[in-house]
């Protein structure tokens, strides 16, 4: 399976705007308000934004994240309170209904054992926790500025992300109650953006890229530049969230 080496990215990875913009959890809101006490894990966080956002907006809670990478796991302590572990989602170490709250942001195409995952995260989830996958949604955007530019990254996510019915079904074989929402926007960006970002590698679609497929997909952009240095790029971009009830 694909793996992204974040030690190499993650001094650039909070350089990516969209990285930061993180939406309040409603949902996590109604929970720590009938129970402040509640434990809450961010499962793969990262330099850890999203507990970042979320603790200055709710009060209580007992947060614990884990991130397989030692370096973003150095940046994510400057940012949060939160008991940090580096651990990988397949062998957590933490015991059996452990957390009311998990929260998986834009991770579990980078799970390497996805079966496995799923089965730990369902296993450290009290009853009546709730689980909370958000990613963006692959089958409905295949016209993303990624795929448009660089055709092998989405070979590669055919591999690395699960269908939203294959997610469903595997978390319903799991016990839990699930509900789907899926947001499709379209996005105009500037092809200069787009080239900066190539350029930073921050992106796991980019970074997995063979040094040949990376230099064709530069070089495109790079001639589109050359002749209307202010295009714009179009595309489409789809967001699943998923909340999962044990």
């Amino acid at each position: 399976m694909f793996q992204v080496d974040y030690d190499q990215i993650a001094s650039v990875f909070d350089g990516n705007a969209d990285r930061l913009d993180i939406a309040v959890d409603r949902v996590l809101a109604r929970l720590l308000a009938g129970d402040p006490d509640a434990r809450v894990l961010d499962a793969g966080c990262g330099t850890g934004n999203y507990t970042a956002v979320q603790q200055s907006v709710h009060a209580g809670g007992r947060w614990v994240g884990f991130d397989p990478s030692p370096n973003m796991l150095s940046i994510a302590r400057e940012k949060v309170t939160a008991v940090l572990a580096r651990a990988v989602v397949e062998e957590m170490p933490f015991p059996d209904n452990a957390f009311a709250y998990i929260a998986a942001n834009f991770t579990f195409h980078h799970f390497q054992d996805k079966t496995a995952a799923l089965d730990e995260l369902a296993r450290v989830c009290k009853r009546g926790g709730f689980l909370r996958i958000h990613n963006i949604c692959p089958e409905k955007m295949e016209d993303w500025w990624v795929y448009q530019l660089f055709p092998a990254a989405m070979r590669m996510d055919e591999q690395r992300f699960w269908t939203v019915a294959r997610l469903v079904d595997g978390l319903e074989l799991r016990g839990l109650s699930v509900e789907v929402e899926i947001e499709v926007e379209e996005v105009k960006r500037p092809l200069a953006d787009i080239h900066t970002q190539i350029l930073n590698r921050d992106t796991s679609q980019i970074a997995l890229l063979d040094a040949d497929e990376y230099a064709a997909g530069l070089q495109r952009v790079e001639r589109q530049l050359a002749a209307a240095p202010h295009a714009d790029i179009i595309y489409h971009i789809a967001f699943l969230r998923c909340l999962a009830k044990k």
